[in-house]
């Protein structure tokens, strides 16, 4: 395992990709770096539907086959994003509780990331997790 700028253990990896970590069962994405407070930012996959409000100019949608578990057209969750604690999820994880999928590539990583600054619906502390992940590589 690589080591952050923050001179911690990486433990998990932004692009990882997560399920049973809702009741929904929702794939969803770490988008960044854990924070100075152990915190990383994750967001959900959720089928793409131009009728909700979330799925507009500001989301970033995927086709089948960007990635192993879309099937159809799927739109990231920006809106829904947030910061979530580190150790939870390595105690989920460990339980073997928390599935972890196929990670994300470099390019659709950064293409949501780059989509997650760009929108309105990101929450702002969402953000800095994400730039100062950015700026760290």
């Amino acid at each position: 395992m690589g080591v952050p700028p923050n001179g911690r253990v990486r433990v998990i990896r932004p692009g990882e990709t997560l399920r049973n970590f809702d009741f929904e069962r929702h794939l969803w994405v770490v988008l960044s770096e854990p924070t100075d407070d152990d915190r990383v930012a994750v967001a959900n996959f959720t089928s793409h539907d131009t009728a909700r409000s979330f799925c507009n100019d500001a989301c970033i949608v995927l086709g089948a086959g960007e990635h192993r578990w879309v099937t159809r057209d799927t739109c990231v969750r920006f809106r829904d994003a947030f910061l979530t604690p580190l150790a939870p999820l390595l105690a989920l994880r460990e339980r073997g509780a928390l599935q972890q999928h196929d990670p994300l590539s470099g390019v659709l990583l950064l293409r949501i990331q780059r989509g997650a600054l760009a929108s309105p619906l990101t929450a702002r502390v969402v953000k800095a997790a994400i730039e100062s992940t950015l700026q760290a590589s």
